[in-house]
């Protein structure tokens, strides 16, 4: 089995109902693409995801902020890729809203047969307060699984979040 490996990834900040994210280089047949997403509102939620080489995106979870959290993330994938250059993923909200994408390639990943993505965490309950992340256990399915995870920091969006040990997409 090969092992997985970041081809690229690219971040996005943008205030619309439909933003749109170009990969800089031509995507590879059968890679996995992740598409973790920050969203300034509780309420408005990602309806789908979309891209220019018609790849399907399946929802791997939604997380809302607890208490007077303003703030929703969520994690969308597609794997064995249709792939080539110009590859631009949109990200389709239920209204227009400010986010901050983030979409990365993988290589190698495409072999799991259930892709595991995991967001775990729930924020403080106050604003006042620090945000505590509480990432709970996650056991993959096959050795060697590619785990992502977005979070935001309490100052702005961000999927640079990780806990301890975990490497950062920037």
């Amino acid at each position: 089995m090969a092992a997985w490996g970041l081809v690229q990834q690219k971040t996005s900040a943008l205030t619309s109902q439909n933003p749109a994210t170009t990969f800089d280089a031509a995507t590879a047949a059968d890679n996995f693409i992740a598409v973790l997403v920050a969203i300034a509102s509780r309420t408005v939620s990602v309806s789908s995801v979309t891209d220019s080489k018609g790849n399907t995106y399946t929802l791997a979870k939604r997380q809302v902020g607890a208490g007077t959290d303003a703030i929703a993330t969520e994690i969308w994938y597609a794997y064995n890729i249709v792939a080539g250059a110009s590859h631009v993923v949109t990200v389709n909200f239920s209204a227009s809203v400010a986010s901050q994408i983030n979409i990365s390639e993988w290589s190698g990943a495409f072999r799991f047969q259930d892709p595991l993505l995991a967001v775990n965490g729930n924020a403080a309950s106050s604003e006042a307060s620090p945000y505590n992340f509480t990432f709970g256990t996650v056991v993959p399915s096959q050795s060697g699984a590619l785990i992502l995870s977005v979070t935001r920091q309490t100052t702005n969006f961000s999927v640079d979040g990780r806990a301890t040990g975990y490497a950062a997409l920037t």
